[in-house]
């Protein structure tokens, strides 16, 4: 049997300068989902950095799932061309924005009591 070497070799982090991780927070574009980004912030965190991921509850993922109730959020199709991009994905930006912004202040939160 031939040894070989593991593909994706595993990093070791360099411990942090200041005692502290940088924190990188992820989100998929429009029609995307964290699935598909999972070795690459497993890439970003095997760096030294801690990764959060969001799961966008506002339809435009291939898959994700209500945090509260845990169903199942229902992709929402983009509508015949040609359509209005922005005014169609105004809705969608917004609840971005507001989860990221909870996302923030929750790891503020977390930060703040270490």
């Amino acid at each position: 049997r031939i040894a070989r070497p593991q593909v994706d070799p595993p990093w070791m982090p360099s411990v942090p300068s200041v005692g502290k991780w940088p924190v990188v927070i992820f989100q998929s574009g429009l029609w995307g989902s964290f699935e598909f980004y999972t070795q690459f912030c497993r890439d970003m965190a095997s760096m030294g950095t801690i990764v959060v991921m969001l799961e966008h509850e506002d339809g435009t993922s291939i898959t994700a799932v209500d945090r509260s109730s845990g169903e199942v959020i229902e992709y929402e199709e983009q509508p015949k061309w040609p359509y209005d991009i922005i005014t169609f994905n105004r809705g969608f930006l917004g609840k971005r924005t507001d989860e990221l912004c909870e996302a923030v202040k929750a790891i503020q939160a977390i930060a703040s009591r270490t």
